[in-house]
């Protein structure tokens, strides 16, 4: 009845082809979003958005 998602982020400099940052996590919808519970694509879109959210929030 749940979805998650596995979310890869590698950053690359673009001059140098040097790895700057990786992040891995897998995301899960929160158990009081009825939508994204019963349904794995919504829980798949839940999932991106949490783990961009959390990836942005490593760059604060």
């Amino acid at each position: 009845m749940s979805g998650s998602i596995s979310y890869a982020v590698e950053i690359y400099d673009a001059k140098t082809n040097r790895l700057l940052y990786a992040y891995v996590a897998k995301q899960y919808p929160n158990a009081m979003n009825v939508g994204a519970t019963f349904s794995s694509l919504e829980a798949s879109k839940v999932g991106i958005r949490k783990g961009a959210d959390e990836l942005l929030a490593e760059f604060k």
